[in-house]
């Protein structure tokens, strides 16, 4: 009984033995090494503050030429896009919207300008670099866009660049009508195969402006049939020799060839009329000069007319009608 009770006790025993888990190897884990610059633990918080700022700035001007391949990409140009962004993108862009029919009414009585608001998908998903803007690209064609920076943002503990970007830019539907577009997204900037591409986009908002009806219509060549006639009042004779002089390589105009040139001094200060967005509101305004008279800026009200802020903004006798150079032939 005695050796049986010994044999059970053995076996329990080699049982036990063999139940136990056995040591895993330890494996030690290589720091992650973070291929942007980072502030020393030695820093102040005001130092990293400056540090961290001077990174993010430095990595703006590395990566903001890109932008240009996005542009080329909205027109409809996707070569070389792969520079740009990853091969797979995290996204949340606009969904798909029924653009209105020209015939609908777009816009009240008050306000010549149609303001549509394109919806945001709620959730984002994984796309390929052609899927974005499709909704959009399906219905217009961007003829103009160009892309700026707002903000930027090196994420901690990570080598992920967060980046506030807008874009505006001038559409054309199919059915033939034109507009503004703005619009303003988040994007993500990872290491990938090297370089830094976007592998995250946000979109925040984005807007269309629509007229229905031109706010301009050039009728020189209705109101004029003689081509020789058409070309004597568009030609520009200071844009021209300024385009010869330049076109020397020296981009100096010699004293002797300023002797030449008719009127040149009053070429730098003849009138003009320059349309930009003044303030910002997606409404063109205007800046009007004149050699003998007082700068006008006229802000779009958009209501169908504009209101003179140059005695606001400070532009009243500050002798500003005198700046304008026909660099480029337009104002």
């Amino acid at each position: 009984m005695r050796l049986v009770l010994t044999f059970l006790s053995l076996t329990l025993v080699l049982l036990g033995c063999d139940s136990q888990p056995t040591a895993k190897k330890k494996t030690t884990r290589k720091p992650i090494v973070s291929i942007l610059p980072r502030p020393t633990p030695t820093m102040s918080e005001t130092e990293t503050a400056i540090y961290t700022t001077n990174v993010a700035e430095e990595m703006v001007l590395k990566l903001t030429p890109k932008f240009s391949r996005l542009s080329a990409m909205f027109r409809g140009d996707a070569n070389k896009i792969d520079v740009l962004l990853a091969p797979s993108i995290d996204y949340q862009g606009p969904t798909e919207y029924s653009f209105p029919a020209p015939e609908s009414s777009l816009v009240e009585p008050d306000h010549p300008v149609a303001r549509l608001k394109w919806p945001i998908a709620d959730t984002s998903v994984s796309v390929s670099p052609e899927s974005l803007w499709k909704p959009i690209l399906d219905q217009h064609s961007i003829t103009e866009a160009k892309v700026g920076v707002l903000d930027v943002h090196i994420l901690p503990d990570a080598d992920v660049i967060e980046m506030k970007t807008s874009l505006e830019g001038k559409f054309k539907a199919k059915d033939g009508r034109v507009g503004g577009l703005k619009s303003k997204q988040t994007l993500l900037w990872k290491p990938f195969d090297g370089d830094w591409k976007i592998t995250g986009w946000k979109q925040k908002s984005i807007s269309l402006n629509l007229a229905p009806r031109p706010l301009f219509i050039d009728v020189t060549k209705p109101a004029i049939s003689d081509k020789a006639v058409q070309d004597s009042i568009t030609l520009v004779v200071h844009r021209q020799q300024l385009r010869d002089v330049l076109e020397k390589g020296t981009g100096i105009i010699k004293g002797s060839d300023y002797e030449t040139l008719p009127d040149w001094e009053s070429s730098m200060c003849f009138s003009s009329v320059s349309v930009f967005d003044y303030d910002n509101d997606s409404f063109d305004d205007l800046l009007v000069l004149g050699r003998h008279a007082e700068p006008l800026l006229l802000r779009n009200n958009q209501k169908g007319g504009f209101e003179d802020l140059a005695e606001e903004a400070g532009l009243r006798n500050q002798k500003v009608r005198r700046f304008s150079v026909p660099a480029n032939g337009t104002h």
